[in-house]
């Protein structure tokens, strides 16, 4: 949203390194620094055309964190309602199934800790891509001028930490989902009781 083609001015304060996870912290530390100073020397600032460029794209991208904003809030489900995990009818049915199935159960067991352990996860992420939003908002906001070095640094490092957050919990829940489809194949496969 923020790296918009053919605006300069945000190419530089938004650097794709900043997304690079490949990149240590401790290498991406001065990216808002680094950009300031390239805005500062790029001339871009006494060019007139680029920097009305940057007032519509601003308000665009603020206009867009408005108009998502309360769905991305509605994914968050705070109140656990829409993505509930539970593990009522193993412990109700547990000894039917040790009884039927010829196989370790312990690995079934412990996914719906890890299916628990994902859930407040995801609470982390949504809260924290809900914040990334609005600070966002914040700093394209003409009304408050926040586009400074300190305010970059700030956007900059919230974005590199949600990025991270995101890309961590996406891998996580991917790796968690394999094994929960490996263990209901391996069900499947099992021999029925004579």
């Amino acid at each position: 949203m923020v790296r918009t083609p053919n605006i300069r001015i945000l190419d530089i304060l938004f650097p794709q390194k900043n997304l690079n996870l490949k990149i240590s912290d401790d290498q991406s530390v001065n990216n808002a620094d680094d950009a300031m100073d390239q805005l500062g020397s790029s001339g871009l600032l006494k060019d007139e055309l680029e920097r009305e460029k940057v007032t519509p794209a601003a308000n665009a991208i603020t206009a867009t964190i408005q108009a998502t904003l309360g769905t991305v809030r509605s994914l968050q489900d705070p109140n656990r309602v829409r993505y509930a995990f539970s593990d009522s009818v193993w412990q109700q049915d547990q000894a039917s199934i040790e009884k039927v199935v010829v196989a370790d159960l312990t690995p079934y067991q412990s996914s719906y800790g890890k299916l628990e352990l994902l859930r407040a996860n995801y609470d982390v992420v949504a809260q924290h891509f809900v914040d990334y939003l609005l600070a966002l908002q914040d700093f394209f906001d003409p009304t408050k001028h926040l586009i400074t070095r300190d305010s970059l640094r700030k956007i900059l490092t919230t974005e590199r930490y949600t990025e991270n957050l995101l890309t961590t919990y996406c891998q996580e829940l991917a790796t968690e989902m394999a094994g929960i489809k490996a263990l209901s194949a391996g069900l499947r496969s099992q021999p029925l009781p004579m």
